[in-house]
């Protein structure tokens, strides 16, 4: 979930593992407002406060990471 570089790449894992965020997050209404999804990126304006479509979300993820301790 947090090791998301390897050699200045994103991980092949880390892609896999954030698709699989994404669909167990889907399956449970009460993360979701609609179809928008938290967003637990580290990116200072989200860190799980902002909801954004799945799209949107899944780049966060890969651009800014998990944020710590989620």
């Amino acid at each position: 979930m947090y090791n998301r570089l390897e050699n200045g790449f994103i991980r092949d894992d880390y892609f896999a593992g954030v698709d699989e965020f994404v669909n167990f997050t889907k399956s449970h209404p009460e993360c979701m407002d609609g179809v928008m999804l938290h967003c637990p990126c580290n990116r200072s304006k989200c860190r799980n406060k902002a909801f954004h479509d799945e799209d949107t979300v899944k780049v966060h993820l890969c651009k800014k990471g998990f944020v710590p301790n989620y």
